[in-house]
């Protein structure tokens, strides 16, 4: 409930005209990819009621694939073809690229918290 409340607050205060670039959801969802990387290196893995809570529930709840997939029909019945292919290759290749910088930024925290 709460990633779904963030996402929900973001969509209503930043207006997306139709058939636009849907940059709330494009930026929900790499942001979400980089926290889980991040959050996934530094949770110890013992600690599965934690990692599920915020990686399932929080972080699946705030980023949206659903959204994204509507999101790029849209564009494409619009006339938007080239638009909707980019906005679909482009979430999936940078969401990987921001989970890897999380990855990385998480076990630079680790690595000074162990100091």
């Amino acid at each position: 409930m709460l990633g779904a409340l963030a996402r929900y607050g973001l969509i209503e205060a930043i207006h997306t005209p139709a058939h636009g670039v849907p940059w709330v959801t494009f930026g929900v969802n790499l942001s979400g990819a980089f926290v889980l990387g991040a959050f996934s290196t530094i949770t110890p893995a013992h600690a599965h009621r934690t990692r599920a809570f915020v990686a399932v529930g929080v972080l699946g709840a705030y980023t949206t694939f659903s959204t994204l997939a509507i999101e790029t029909v849209l564009l494409m019945k619009a006339g938007r073809v080239g638009l909707g292919i980019s906005y679909l290759a482009g979430t999936i290749v940078i969401g990987l690229a921001c989970a890897q910088v999380g990855v990385w930024c998480g076990r630079a925290v680790s690595v000074r918290g162990a100091q």
